[in-house]
């Protein structure tokens, strides 16, 4: 389990194996820049962008490194910990409140989009919009444990290490965020579907105004 490796790893690093820490900033890079860039969105901010906050985090994670016992908890939970802080500090200093906001899902078409003509990568950008959107109606923890097993990609034990929870509390979170998502998207069909107000009488309809009543001429 990818838990119990990076405990290993993070042992070793923390008395000082340099190989250790190459191999584990190995195994984290990627994890910490899907958690950023889902978090934070893919599109780069006036004062930093998901690059930076994933450099930031690992800085943090390296500095803190020395600190870290096994006794405390699984490594990952550590991580996910300073990953994190770090993402509610960038919020605030854009003067944001919303902490836990996702604008962007980038990692889900990245891989897509590098083989898709313009006309493609305008749908993928529309639906990265649209998945960052709908994370914005779940709760802070439902999202959180979403991104984390869908964007992430962690397992159900891994996230319920990360946010200090049970296997079984991720699963029915993961459920009923899935469930809400589903009554969003069943919505806003719904209201497609219905006709605007205002909107112009069917064909029909002024085709029987417009005719004759017969009158005299």
């Amino acid at each position: 389990m990818l838990t119990d490796d990076l405990d290993g790893q993070a042992g070793r690093a923390s008395r000082g194996d340099r190989a250790a820490l190459t191999e584990l900033l190995g195994v984290l890079t990627p994890i910490v820049e899907r958690y950023c860039r889902a978090r934070f969105g893919g599109r780069e901010r006036p004062t930093t962008s998901p690059e930076d906050l994933t450099q930031d985090v690992l800085l943090s994670v390296i500095t803190a490194l020395p600190r870290w016992r096994r006794a405390d908890g699984p490594f990952l939970a550590f991580v996910y910990g300073i990953a994190a802080h770090k993402v509610s500090n960038a919020f605030r200093s854009l003067g944001r409140d919303r902490s836990a906001a996702t604008s962007d899902v980038p990692e889900l078409l990245d891989t897509a989009e590098l083989a898709s003509g313009p006309e493609q990568q305008a749908i993928d950008a529309w639906t990265r919009h649209r998945l960052g959107r709908l994370l914005e109606h779940l709760p802070d923890r439902q999202r959180e444990i979403l991104v984390l097993r869908t964007v992430v990609g962690l397992s159900v034990e891994e996230v319920a290490h990360a946010v200090g929870t049970t296997a079984g509390a991720v699963r029915i979170a993961q459920h009923r965020a899935l469930c809400r998502l589903r009554r969003v998207l069943e919505g806003d069909l719904a209201a497609t579907r219905r006709p605007a107000r205002g909107a112009a009488p069917s064909d029909r309809a002024v085709r029987h105004t417009a005719a004759p009543t017969g009158g005299a001429g």
